[in-house]
């Protein structure tokens, strides 16, 4: 492919010149593209180590720009995640914390910072948790939510030519674009590509019809070759999702954007339970499969090429990350989260740093098929410590001993629960937004049947 060897050129151009020319030699503001790719967990990456080749396109990314080995979403699903991202803010303080609530008015999203600094903000997304109903849209130029057709469709393809379609406009314009993609597809419904062949066509009860509060009932009782079997279909889905960010990658290169002048961002929203806890899907813990995602980054001149930070990071930090590249400034300073570019440049790294989850979802419909969830997570260099709101029950994890925290150490080290306690309630003051209700929306029977059969809502 042609953008992989100027990848090449990119990784050897090293902390040199941090921005393009035009034509005529004059110094270029770069371009800013964002992917988000949902429900995508950490370790079904191939530079984070999966055992299929799911992800050779975002691979080539993490080989010339910067791997973040420990980045972690700030909450276990789309919405409050999404937002995060977006306006730098824990989803306390946005309100975008359950299935009817939208982002606060008083929140400032990076579309609007960049669009009133002369960008052309563009939005190409596919999933009913970042439409336009909670607040998603603000900022942008250009908002573009055809794609949102739920788990059945394959989306992806159209979210890419959407994509380059907004980003030749804005090269006409003469301005440079901040262009955020959301991919849909690794989100269940775990549809199968032949071609990709990491799955049989079924496996025991399984042949990939089964709605998810279905499967939830199966995963009780779930064979070793059923497990298999969804985790093979998630990784195809994942494995096409990396095919068309190539596509839109070699899109833009032939739009003439130049890859040393374009800021990069890869990462998810949040992972994903396949069963390793008995449960499908997410909402429900703050554990490593949910909460930690991939988060690679490329920003020639700004980056040092092929580095890996070990240490824990937020996605809460995107927002203050690319405006720093950019050499710009929040119009206040509610940001939460200190910017990555230090970090990303080879900066020392802090070994006491600590970043949050939280989680506070609450849905209808019965206990057995979807499940209220308030919790939040203290996550440090090795352990990570999980409060339950409703029982104030709190569980210990050492990540670097037991990664897959199997282990609750909370009973054998109550001294270190009580010493990291104080910690969390501090970080959780800070982060506390204003008091009062929370904007929500009023949705509809159709947009409650489309959760509904994404597993966010109960069978009635």
């Amino acid at each position: 492919m042609v953008w992989m060897r100027v990848a090449l050129c990119v990784l050897l151009l090293g902390l040199g010149s941090a921005c393009g020319t035009d034509p005529d030699g004059k110094e270029t503001r770069p371009h800013v593209l964002l992917v988000l790719v949902d429900t995508l967990r950490f370790d079904r990456v191939g530079a984070y180590g999966a055992d299929r080749p799911t992800t050779p396109n975002i691979d080539l990314v993490a080989n010339s720009g910067v791997r973040f080995e420990r980045a972690y979403s700030p909450a276990p699903w789309t919405k409050p995640a999404a937002a995060s991202i977006l306006t730098g803010l824990y989803p306390s303080t946005h309100g975008a914390t359950s299935v009817p609530a939208r982002i606060s008015d008083e929140a400032t999203t990076l579309a609007e910072i960049l669009s009133a600094e002369g960008y052309a903000t563009l939005g190409v997304v596919s999933g009913s948790n970042v439409s336009s109903v909670y607040g998603f849209d603000r900022g942008f130029d250009h908002w573009d939510e055809s794609q949102i057709r739920g788990g059945e469709a394959f989306t992806s393809l159209q979210v890419t030519d959407r994509a380059l379609a907004f980003a030749r406009e804005a090269i006409r314009s003469g301005r440079p674009f901040f262009l955020f993609v959301h991919y849909f597809d690794p989100h269940y419904i775990y549809r199968h590509h032949p071609k990709v062949g990491f799955s049989p066509e079924r496996a025991g009860r399984l042949d990939g019809s089964e709605g998810i509060h279905e499967l939830r009932r199966i995963g009780r009782d779930a064979s070793a070759e059923e497990i298999e079997f969804l985790r093979a279909r998630y990784d195809e889905e994942i494995r096409v999702t990396d095919a068309t960010f190539g596509r839109l990658m070699e899109g833009l290169e032939a739009l003439g954007v130049a890859q040393q002048n374009l800021i990069l961002v890869i990462t998810a929203d949040h992972g994903e339970e396949i069963l390793e806890r008995g449960w499908l899907g997410h909402t429900r813990t703050l554990y490593e499969e949910l909460l930690r995602v991939p988060l690679i980054v490329r920003a020639p001149g700004r980056v040092r090429p092929g580095h890996v930070v070990a240490q824990p990071v937020s996605t809460v930090a995107l927002t203050p990350t690319i405006l720093d590249w950019l050499g710009l400034e929040a119009p206040d300073d509610s940001l939460q989260a200190e910017s990555l570019a230090a970090l990303a440049a080879g900066g020392q790294e802090d070994p006491d740093a600590q970043v949050l989850g939280e989680v506070d979802f609450e849905t209808g419909g019965p206990a057995q098929t979807v499940r209220n969830a308030f919790k939040k997570a203290l996550i440090g260099a090795r352990f990570k410590l999980i409060r339950d709101d409703p029982t104030g029950r709190y569980e210990l994890y050492d990540l670097r001993a037991d990664p897959k925290e199997q282990r609750d150490l909370a009973a054998d080290e109550p001294a270190r629960v009580r010493a990291l306690v104080p910690v969390l309630e501090q970080r959780l003051a800070r982060i506390r937004g204003p008091e009062g209700p929370v904007r929500s929306v009023e949705l509809d029977e159709e947009q409650r049947e489309a959760l509904r059969r994404l597993g966010y809502l109960g069978e009635d």
